[in-house]
């Protein structure tokens, strides 16, 4: 799989109506794009990451999963700067590349 190029941008404005922009610019190979078409909750990739635990297949060229987690809010940020009073996190301003983990129910992302 390649590598996945995700980039945030913190649109500046007030506590409740401040944005955070996710894009991916990943190929159609990524692990962001490469995952099963079911309806399952949260899947474990084979040794050979062709399929997932229950046998669906990794299908690649999809929408990125992570910005899907970015369009519900549910992304949280990880870095020292982040405000505490936002349930995502998200500092005031910034804008760059991110690294992403995986945390059980969600996303954590910082700058890369």
């Amino acid at each position: 799989m390649s590598n996945e190029t995700h980039q945030v941008t913190i649109e500046p404005g007030t506590f409740h109506d401040r944005k955070v922009k996710f894009t991916c610019t990943a190929d159609a190979t990524a692990d962001c794009r490469s995952y099963p078409k079911c309806d399952c909750e949260f899947y474990v990739w084979n040794e050979a990451g062709t399929h997932d635990q229950e046998g669906h297949m990794r299908v690649p060229g999809q929408e990125c999963i992570t910005g899907q987690w970015f369009a519900i809010d549910a992304a949280v940020y990880a870095g020292d700067d982040g405000d505490d009073m936002r349930d995502d996190r998200a500092p005031e301003v910034g804008s760059g590349p991110i690294t992403t983990t995986w945390l059980e129910d969600y996303p954590e992302w910082d700058w890369a």
